[in-house]
């Protein structure tokens, strides 16, 4: 349905008579000579707008620029894309928006006013002087239509060169007073002095696009996304915000999930009681959380009211309250996603190579360059953008901004903690660990139905699954550790092994000599029973499956804190909490004649297979390393990924990392290894 009406008079207002609509979409199409802001004077040319609007919302429409650049968009959403009018509406217009650098949503752009004051006509006023600059009307009409279709098509706005004569222009214009004959043309035309501050979107526009290494809460969000991506987006139902999501798949294995490619930045404590109290912006400050999302407390991140009021599985869980919850839930997740728990992260981790390497392509490619730590952004190889928000540990106090990322986990680790993944700054790293409750941490959504989401292998397994947090095992796995297997099969064939045998137990150990040292080429399975001296936890060892991989040992334990305790001679008290100062060469746990290795013996063995860059390579067995990470064994080390075991009960790591303590302390808490 058609129809036509006039421009009323030159300033721009019109009317269309007896318009009977079957439906309330409009399109508005409008043409006309225009005034010019930046030269005052009419154009030489006709112009064309259009608008697509939603009447049954709105008696007026301002058909301006703004509408113009988005409406094209708004058609592709629904037709295509199949979206809802509302929803395609709200994403094209932060689309557009973040195309200018601006972070913040208005009123629909037809219904913005260059002539009256607000942030809103502000930005319209800004994006209409910019297009223009020093261009004629058919130049002006040209670039409009490359930036609609380029929104239309991707939904972002990548013409740099453009963006650079824009920002020439701008900075051209203001030091030769152009914007104070804006600032009077219109208020001319007006007859008001309420023009917009245009000026300091333009500003803000300028500091968009030369996006800084470092982090900075005035950076939008949208300007860390990688641009390389195609992203897709989603409307949260409750509050009309609108997220840019990624599929990951990852190459060469079955790893496929669709992420947030933002932190959740929801707050309605009416609509989700959950939220009241618990969720907070960096340093209370609403602009920022439109950056980097919002800090949930693990209750409010598992919604913890929804899930006590659950009729089939009702939970009590919180801070001081154990539920045992170790499955993904929805949480404060909109409808069709959900909180992960600690095994979806982890099966990330994994796909993207694990622990030791996943972070760098989970980091946005700006933002990580922090307090004199340069070249640590990240590859973000698939879009997934983690930006370093840090925590909130307190009311006042918010740590790691900058340099971490917490992410929360659907899994509960004890009545007073949760468990979460970070990212960290300096290394290319990715964890999985827990701290309380109460803190602050962001969220990120995975699209699914809760009920479907991945789970660990059931415990009748060969492998102890339900204790492994951050790795995929199988016991008839051809790419990974194979528990079935004997430790000989780990061994480098073509490496000619000498032989020891421990007199205290007549376990036999192949050794190899590297260099000028004689090394086990097998980690050591004495067991030295359970107990000593100080705590007990902090003294004792454990076996997943010994005899392929050996014993698990806490540092007391392998220094034989007990043993030195009684040295008649020199008695030392060291172990957890106690820093006794460790010299010389310590046996240990090991056999008589063999000692357990110094911080700089490592360094030897690193010295003699070439330097610890390339060291983990040419010590690594040759199988049994996930994700085809085995190593070339080049001198018959035969390193096994036996992973570590926390003093809460998991086991972490098997199939992915080789930890081998030293014998050096770090302090009363900490030794190097």
């Amino acid at each position: 349905e058609e129809f036509t009406g006039k421009v009323k008079s030159d300033k721009g207002d019109f009317g269309v008579d007896d318009v009977n609509l079957s439906a309330s979409c409009a399109l508005f199409e409008v043409s006309g000579y225009y005034l010019n802001e930046v030269t005052g004077k009419k154009s030489s040319d006709k112009l064309t707008l259009h608008a697509i609007t939603d009447l049954s919302k709105r008696k007026s429409v301002n058909i301006n620029v703004l509408t113009e650049l988005e409406y094209e968009r708004v058609m592709t959403l629904v037709t295509k894309n199949k979206m809802s009018f509302a929803n395609a509406k709200l994403l094209a217009e932060e689309e557009v928006l973040a195309s200018l650098g601006v972070m913040n949503l208005f009123e629909s752009f037809e219904g913005l006013n260059i002539y009256k004051e607000g942030d809103g006509n502000a930005t319209l006023l800004a994006t209409s002087v910019l297009l223009q600059s020093d261009l004629d009307a058919k130049k002006l009409a040209d670039r409009m239509e490359a930036f609609a279709s380029s929104i239309a098509e991707t939904g972002e706005w990548n013409d740099d060169k453009t963006k650079t004569k824009m920002l020439d222009w701008a900075s051209t214009a203001k030091a030769d007073g152009k914007f104070d004959s804006v600032r009077e043309n219109l208020e001319k035309w007006s007859g008001s002095d309420k023009i917009p501050g245009f000026e300091e979107v333009v500003e803000e526009f300028g500091g968009a696009q030369k996006i800084p290494e470092e982090w900075s809460w005035d950076v939008p969000k949208e300007a860390r996304l990688n641009p390389k991506i195609k992203y897709d987006s989603m409307v949260d139902p409750r509050d009309k915000k609108v997220y840019k999501v990624v599929k990951i798949e990852v190459p060469d294995s079955n790893y496929s999930q669709v992420w947030m490619a933002e932190n959740l930045n929801y707050a309605d404590s009416v609509k989700t009681p959950s939220l009241k109290g618990r969720n907070w912006c960096y340093n209370n400050d609403e602009k920022n959380c439109k950056v980097g999302g919002r800090y949930y407390s693990w209750a409010a991140a598992i919604d913890s009211v929804a899930l006590a009021k659950d009729s089939k599985e009702p939970l009590v869980c919180g801070y001081g309250k154990k539920c045992g919850l170790d499955r993904a839930v929805q949480g404060i997740c909109p409808d069709g996603w959900h909180l992960p728990s600690i095994y979806e992260w982890g099966l990330l981790s994994v796909a993207l190579g694990n622990a030791p390497v996943s972070g760098e392509p989970l980091k946005a490619l700006t933002g990580w360059n922090y307090a004199g730590t340069p070249d640590n952004n990240g590859t973000d190889l698939y879009g997934f953008a983690a930006l370093p928000t840090g925590r909130r540990i307190s009311a006042t106090k918010w740590e790691k901004v900058g340099s971490d990322v917490y992410y929360w986990s659907a899994t509960e680790y004890s009545a007073n903690d949760g468990r979460y993944f970070n990212i960290n700054n300096v290394y290319t790293n990715s964890y999985t660990y827990q701290n309380s409750k109460s803190y602050g941490q962001s969220v990120r959504c995975v699209k699914g139905d809760p009920s479907t989401a991945p789970v660990r292998p059931s415990s009748s397994s060969s492998v102890d699954e339900t204790k492994s947090s951050s790795s995929v095992e199988s016991s008839s796995s051809s790419d990974g550790f194979d528990w079935s297997l004997p430790k000989e099969a780990y061994l480098n064939s073509d490496i000619e092994y000498d032989s020891i045998v421990d007199s205290r137990d007549g376990q036999v150990y192949k050794t190899v000599k590297i260099g000028d040292q004689t090394w086990m080429a097998e980690n050591l399975n004495y067991d030295p029973g359970q107990g000593g001296s100080g705590d007990a936890k902090y003294d004792w060892s454990w076996c997943r499956n010994c005899e392929v991989i050996g014993h698990l040992y806490t540092w007391a334990a392998a220094i034989d804190s007990v043993k030195l305790a009684n040295d008649v001679e020199n008695p030392q008290d060291c172990g957890y909490g106690k820093e006794c100062g460790l010299t010389g060469k310590l046996q240990g746990i090991c056999p008589d004649g063999w000692h357990l290795p110094s911080k700089a013996e490592w360094q030897g063995l690193f010295d003699a297979v070439g330097g610890r860059s390339t060291a983990g390579e040419v010590l690594k067995s040759q199988t049994g390393w996930y994700r085809n990470g085995n190593g070339t064994d080049a001198f018959g080390f035969s390193a096994l990924p036996a992973g570590d075991k926390s003093d809460n009960g998991y086991f972490y790591h098997a199939g992915d990392i080789a930890y081998f303590w030293s014998a050096t302390g770090n302090s009363d808490h900490f030794a190097y290894l």
